[in-house]
């Protein structure tokens, strides 16, 4: 840059104040800009998801909505991280969290077993941080590791190891290490082949670890 100052005959321009990298405060509120368009993609997701998620609207129902979604190809990944961000602003009790969390899975897998691209690796794995929510932020309200909806934890790991899925993250292995022995059954076996799966999940390498279903997730 300066020596193509030189050849030009120009002085090189210098910041009248220093640069550095901006990163908000925690507690600071950013303004993004959205277009019109922007808006109204945004606009017709909260109403998707708003729909998916309605109390007066049956499993059934959305299930359908989702269906119909995946036979027109208007599914996106961002529609189903947006249905995940919306089960979450809604945690209050533990009764209406396991509802809410088996209504995401049963969408997610309806949407994954039509091979239905939307649903990615982060989708699913955002997913199961939904279902270990109690465990990973304990301190939310109906956050109780009791709750209802850890047992919906393993056959959807089992779901996640059939459709070639890989666990991500050492907290979401923390937790499910935790909670191995919780659930409908406590019996050393299971804990045991949990404990197993486990192990062989975290150190395996995604890239190069053909998925083999196991029989005593669930």
């Amino acid at each position: 840059m300066r020596a193509l100052c030189r050849h030009l005959r120009i002085r090189p321009c210098r910041p009248c104040f220093p640069l550095r990298e901006y990163s908000p405060r925690d507690d600071e509120e950013v303004t993004v800009f959205q277009s019109a368009e922007e808006r109204e993609r945004q606009r017709r997701t909260d109403a998707f998801v708003a729909q998916l998620l309605a109390k007066d609207s049956s499993l059934q129902d959305s299930l359908d909505m989702v269906q119909a979604a995946v036979r027109l190809q208007t599914l996106r990944e961002h529609h189903l991280l947006a249905l995940i961000r919306g089960a979450e602003s809604r945690w209050d009790t533990p009764r209406a969290n396991a509802e809410r969390s088996l209504r995401v899975i049963k969408l997610v897998e309806s949407a994954g077993d039509c091979e239905e691209r939307s649903v990615t690796p982060k989708v699913v794995n955002r997913t199961l941080q939904l279902l270990l929510r109690p465990v990973l932020k304990p301190t939310t309200a109906g956050g109780d590791a009791a709750t209802s909806d850890l047992d919906l934890v393993w056959p959807f790991c089992a779901w996640m190891e059939r459709r070639g899925f890989h666990i991500e993250g050492d907290a979401v292995f923390d937790a499910l290490e935790k909670i191995a022995g919780n659930g409908s059954t406590t019996e050393d076996d299971i804990l045991t082949n949990r404990m197993k799966f486990l192990r062989k999940a975290r150190t395996s390498s995604p890239r190069n670890q053909s998925p083999r279903p196991s029989r005593h997730l669930a």
